[in-house]
C-alpha cells in the first residue's frame, strides 16, 4: 500500500529542487543578458569611435597629401607625449628652488617653514602645502576622468596651477593615446565581452602593434592579439612614446 505521507513529501521534495534550479538558471540568463547588454554597447561605442577616426583621416586627407605611412593613432601619441614633455618643463620651472619660494610667499604671505607634498591613490592625485607645525594650510585634488588615462606628470602640472593659478588648460585638455607602446598600463577583455582577462604593463608591441606583451601580475603574457580584442589604456607615466 502506498504510503500518503511519503508520496506528498518525495513530491514535496522534488517540487523544491526542480524551483531551486529554475532560479539557478534564471540568474544565469540574467548574467548573459547583462553581459550581452555590455558587449551591445561596446559594439555602439566602438563603431562610434571607428566613424570619428574615419572623419579625422577624411580630413587629413583633405588638408595634406596622402602618406600611405600616415598613422592617424601615432599623430596622437605624438601630441600627447609633447603634452607630457611640457607638463615635466612646467614641474621643474615650478619647484627650481628661488621660483618656488617665490611662488610660496607670492601665494601664501611667506615661504618659511612650508613645504609641498603630492600624494596618488588610484585615480585620485592631491597637491598640499604644510607647514612646519605638520598642519596642511592649502589642498588641491583632482581625479581622473574615467575616459580618460592617467598621467602622473599631468596630474601634477594640473596641481601646480591650480595651486598657484596658473594657467593649465593645455594639460586638463590633454590628448588621449590610442596607439599602446612600451610601458603603458591597460587592460584587455575578452572578445565580445567587458570582463578584463589581463591587466598589466606593456613589455613589448611587435608585428606592427598586433601583439602585446604584458606583465599581468609578476606573470608574462604574450602574443595578445589587441587588433581581436578590445583594450583599454589605463596609465601612461611611464610610457616610451
Amino acid at each position: 500500500m502506498v504510503n500518503r505521507k511519503e508520496v506528498i513529501e518525495f513530491l514535496s521534495s522534488e517540487k523544491e529542487y526542480y524551483s531551486n534550479q529554475v532560479e539557478k538558471l534564471a540568474e544565469k540568463i540574467a548574467k548573459w543578458e547583462t553581459k550581452i547588454a555590455d558587449a551591445q554597447r561596446s559594439i555602439v561605442k566602438y563603431k562610434n569611435y571607428q566613424d570619428n577616426l574615419k572623419g579625422s583621416i577624411d580630413l587629413i586627407k583633405g588638408e595634406m597629401p596622402l602618406d600611405s605611412n600616415f598613422n592617424p593613432s601615432q599623430q596622437i601619441n605624438a601630441q600627447r607625449r609633447q603634452v607630457i614633455q611640457e607638463a615635466k618643463e612646467l614641474i621643474d620651472r615650478t619647484t627650481e628652488k628661488e621660483r618656488f619660494r617665490e611662488l610660496l610667499h607670492s601665494t601664501f604671505g611667506t615661504s618659511s617653514g612650508l613645504r609641498v607634498y603630492f600624494d596618488i591613490y588610484n585615480d585620485t592625485m592631491g597637491v598640499g602645502v604644510m607647514g612646519s607645525n605638520f598642519f596642511t594650510v592649502e589642498r588641491k585634488t583632482i581625479q581622473c576622468h574615467p575616459d580618460d588615462v592617467f598621467n602622473t606628470h599631468i596630474g601634477k602640472a594640473i596641481l601646480l596651477g591650480r595651486l598657484f593659478n596658473f594657467d593649465v588648460s593645455k594639460f586638463e585638455d590633454a590628448p588621449q593615446p590610442t596607439e599602446v607602446v612600451e610601458g603603458m598600463e591597460i587592460q584587455v577583455y575578452y572578445e565580445c565581452l567587458d570582463d578584463i582577462e589581463h591587466h598589466g604593463r606593456v613589455l613589448d608591441v611587435y608585428e606592427n602593434g598586433q601583439y602585446v606583451e604584458l606583465n599581468d601580475s609578476g606573470h608574462t603574457v604574450q602574443g595578445i592579439d589587441i587588433t581581436r580584442q578590445n583594450f583599454k589604456i589605463i596609465d601612461d607615466t611611464n610610457a616610451v612614446y
